[in-house]
């Protein structure tokens, strides 16, 4: 699993950078389409689009990678006031909801874009194209979150391990 790991966290690293840049994108799109809108009152007819498209890209392509590094909103007005043993089975527990959820928007996500590849349909807005093409970070996002999610519960149950051998030993 360790190989696997360093490809995914390769992987998940260069899709957040990737990210970055699509949100950087999204800026540069959405402050033209305000100018072209009050300045010259010629508002764009691809600019919501565009950045509809690139806020999915985004997302998928961040979270794993903000997973990882726990860089996401976590709330801890509960997890603070636990012991760390409660604190480590709360942390298997809210990773099995989230390999959970992780595999069912992976495995969703493939199958829609499989139905809207196969069908052939397509998004026809001021820029023509495969509709799968908007959905392909979905089931990518999934799958990375939940091998992640994997990986923390994983941990988590190390440690609560360890700490239990530790405990026996004292006894």
């Amino acid at each position: 699993m360790g190989r696997l790991l360093r490809i995914v966290d390769k992987v998940a690293e260069r899709s957040a950078v990737v990210a970055g840049f699509l949100v950087g994108a999204m800026m540069i799109v959405i402050s033209y389409e305000i100018i072209a809108r009050y300045f010259f009152v010629r508002p764009t007819t691809w600019a919501y689009d565009v950045t509809e498209y690139l806020i999915v890209y985004a997302t998928f392509m961040a979270a794993p990678w903000l997973l990882k590094n726990k860089s996401h909103v976590t709330v801890t007005i509960v997890t603070d006031h636990l012991f760390s043993s409660a604190r480590l089975v709360l942390e298997v527990v809210t990773s099995v909801l989230g390999l959970t959820v992780s595999l069912v928007v992976c495995v969703e996500g493939a199958i829609e874009v499989w139905e809207l590849f196969r069908d052939g349909v397509w998004v026809m807005r001021p820029f023509s194209i495969p509709k799968c093409i908007t959905r392909l970070p979905i089931p990518f996002g999934g799958l990375l979150l939940a091998i992640y999610f994997i990986e923390i519960a994983g941990n988590s149950i190390a440690a609560l391990r360890s700490r239990a051998k530790k405990e026996a030993k004292n006894s």
